[in-house]
């Protein structure tokens, strides 16, 4: 089991984002970050999902890599995990309008994501 969670929609975009995530996994292993994948779920079923994990694992920071409805489901999923305390929360931000990362002045550009995956292994 890794120490990040990573949570994602692989058929978003079409399913250009499936490709996103290998590279995002890949490069946050390249930075020492040992990641596990958990698919998006349709119907808010995300949060119990992200929850589940939580409260099952030994994660210590779960991402959000998508846009700004996989970070609110992300949010609620750990906010309601009896480990909230435990587990910090980060995000690479993908969507299209990307109004969430925008207002922590993060770029969803394809070219950022290399720095972002640095940035959540504290280097």
């Amino acid at each position: 089991m890794g120490t990040h969670l990573l949570v994602g929609n692989p058929t978003a975009q079409s399913g250009k984002n499936k490709e996103r995530i290998e590279q995002a996994l890949s490069l946050m292993k390249r930075v020492g970050i040992v990641g596990d994948l958990l698919p998006t779920l349709p119907g808010g079923r995300t949060i119990a999902a992200v929850r589940a994990a939580l409260d099952g694992g030994a994660h210590r920071v779960v991402i959000a890599m998508g846009g700004d409805g996989t970070f609110r489901e992300v949010a609620a999923g750990l906010y309601t995990s009896k480990r909230r305390e435990a587990v910090a929360m980060g995000m690479l931000p993908t969507g299209t309008a990307n109004d969430q990362g925008k207002s922590f002045g993060l770029d969803a550009a394809p070219e950022a994501l290399a720095s972002h995956c640095t940035t959540a292994a504290g280097q």
